[in-house]
């Protein structure tokens, strides 16, 4: 009898992580239209090619897939830099992509799982140009 369980993948692609430390913190909020790319083989050999926007909310989700081997990868905009990849202890906060790829490490999917923690962290860049010098800047209340 064949498996016919589906299996869901999805995460959260928040975009101001305003510290860039790899954690979502409170207050840092999902990007929309972010595009999410879905690879892998099912074990019946069906090949899986797919991609989809994040939505309001920043979140993805890809649903109906076979038990198989799927990878990640979220396309970063230019105006952004993936925050660092696997920071703490806490795997539905911190950031799963790769911060050169924005691929995330491959799963093997069983029958019936259900994994929402493959996210990605991203924050605006900020190009300095040819500008060499430092500045200190500090405040007091």
């Amino acid at each position: 009898m064949q498996d016919t369980t589906n299996w869901h993948q999805s995460g959260i692609l928040y975009g101001l992580d305003a510290n860039a430390n790899g954690i979502q913190d409170m207050g840092e909020i999902g990007v929309s239209g972010i595009q999410v790319n879905l690879t892998g083989v099912a074990n019946d050999g069906t090949p899986v090619n797919t991609s989809q926007p994040t939505n309001g909310s920043g979140l993805y989700l890809f649903t109906n897939l076979k038990p198989g081997v799927y990878t990640v990868q979220v396309v970063k905009p230019v105006e952004y830099v993936f925050s660092p990849a696997n920071v703490g202890s806490d795997d539905t906060k911190d950031s799963d992509s790769d911060p050169g790829t924005g691929i995330m490490s491959s799963e093997i999917l069983t029958s019936g799982e259900d994994n929402r923690t493959y996210d990605a962290g991203l924050y605006p860049s900020i190009d300095l140009g040819d500008r060499k010098d430092i500045y200190q800047c500090s405040a007091e209340f």
